[in-house]
């Protein structure tokens, strides 16, 4: 079978709102896994290559793109190159049978959200289906927030009195004083305008303010607090300006104009947290919260153009997990997940508040190390986040051993005069952290060319 299907699957009302585009040159697997998105999702596009996948994505932008990696014409990794170009918050979840290692990384370093290994068991795609739509989700909820916002501050009213500054009376309201304050016109004209108030003695502290900028420079704008007939609290924008001359000797009527702004208040704090979600979103890893690729580049450019400044050597270390992936497979994702969450924070308790550690994605992490001298250093930083990582991990009731393969690159090379950028010092230690893996994994090498005339390998004490 191409698909298996697990009993009693996890169903989403999320997915009925998503258009899915599938691509997948299999025509079995294509029309199986398509029946099977649609009597879930809204709207379900398929394509048997990447550029008819391509053409549709550009047509129809669907919100996640599930792609198959070796096909015809164009293949999945092209394909999904040209649509991050396109919409670079795109989810893409990568179905695949071929596990050659090159285009996994590379498809991780594209910024593929996950992949499905075949055949495909249907609550793991479920699953990762449910974890890339949390980041649309929130896009969409920020969206939805602010045409919210737009439609409430529309819709607002005012309340219009007209005041009796010598007496503080209210000698006229419009209806919608009526309605904010939930008073009749009959109960407030003639009334001093303090029954609007929850505090007297505040009040009038507030009204002498608002007579004093009248004199001042001609009106008052300001936000206060006032009392509905119920007793409700509620803020209110207040603008107020005089009927007449301010000079003159009289205290002149008033024109208050208030407007209740508690559903502004509100709509304003959806809105406050949802952008303080998506803030968080577009630099953490949402699984283990550590500051995901996007913010490391960053963190990355400035350490070399420090480095460049001062000639304070950093370290950069890329971090692959040693057997995580048949834990993975073993005892599951959540299991997995949690292994993941773990090792983020023992490294965090390793590191210095102000040292840069970040996942990019699956197993792999990379830590900045700022002003760290020189090998000895680095090696031993190496081998204590190989120790750490080398100690059991109990995770609902397992105990799980795993190991760390580290690549380093320090960077400014003392014999070096070549100038360097971020993506070739990452594939300096990328290509590191292969040579640790191929002395066993467990153990640290250090890209070495401008330091030693060979790489400079440290083993771990913990092989």
């Amino acid at each position: 079978m191409y698909i298996i299907q697990e009993k009693n699957e996890l169903e989403r009302e999320w997915l009925q709102n998503l258009r899915i585009l599938y691509v997948e040159d299999d025509q079995g697997i294509r029309r199986q896994l398509e029946q099977f998105l649609k009597r879930r999702c809204g709207d379900v596009l398929t394509a048997e290559n990447g550029e008819d996948g391509l053409k549709l994505f550009t047509e129809c932008k669907p919100d996640i793109v599930i792609s198959d990696l070796l096909m015809p014409v164009m293949n999945g990794l092209e394909m999904i190159e040209h649509i991050l170009k396109i919409s670079p918050r795109t989810p893409i979840i990568i179905t695949t049978a071929f596990n050659e290692t090159n285009y996994l990384i590379k498809a991780i370093k594209l910024g593929v959200s996950a992949y499905v290994i075949k055949p495909i068991r249907t609550e793991y795609l479920t699953k990762e289906l449910d974890k890339c739509a949390r980041t649309f989700s929130y896009e969409l909820a920020y969206k939805r927030s602010n045409e919210l916002l737009r439609l409430i501050l529309s819709c607002l009213n005012e309340a219009v009195f007209i005041i009796n500054a010598e007496k503080m009376q209210l000698i006229y309201c419009n209806q919608e004083a009526e309605i904010i304050f939930g008073y009749t016109q009959q109960e407030m004209i003639g009334k001093r305008i303090d029954i609007l108030s929850y505090d007297v003695g505040e009040f009038e502290l507030f009204f002498n303010k608002i007579l004093q900028n009248c004199y001042d420079c001609g009106c008052f704008e300001g936000e206060g607090q006032m009392k509905r007939k119920n007793g409700d609290i509620f803020i209110t924008e207040n603008f107020v300006r005089p009927l007449f001359d301010s000079s003159a000797n009289d205290k002149p009527n008033l024109i208050w104009v208030v407007r209740d702004v508690t559903l502004q208040k509100q709509a304003e704090n959806i809105l406050l947290e949802h952008q303080a979600q998506l803030d968080f979103l577009a630099h953490h890893d949402p699984l283990t919260g550590l500051y995901n690729r996007r913010l490391f580049q960053d963190r990355l450019r400035h350490a070399i153009a420090r480095a460049d400044r001062t000639q304070e050597v950093f370290g950069l270390y890329f971090l692959d997990l040693d057997s995580f992936k048949p834990i993975n497979d073993r005892y599951g994702h959540d299991i997995g997940d949690e292994l993941l969450r773990t090792t983020a924070n023992r490294l965090k308790l390793t590191l210095r508040e102000q040292d840069t550690l970040c996942r990019l994605g699956g197993d792999e992490f990379v830590v900045i190390i700022e002003n760290i001298g020189g090998l000895d250093v680095a090696g031993q930083v190496a081998e204590k986040m190989i120790s750490v990582l080398s100690k059991p991990f109990e995770i609902s009731g397992y105990s799980l051993a795993i190991g760390t393969s580290i690549g380093i690159r320090l960077y400014p090379y003392k014999n070096s005069d070549d100038i360097e950028d971020e993506k070739s010092l990452l594939n300096h230690a990328d290509q590191s952290m292969y040579q640790a893996k191929q002395k066993g994994g467990n153990c640290f090498c250090i890209y070495g060319e401008g330091w030693l005339n060979t790489p400079y390998t440290g083993i771990s004490h913990f092989v």
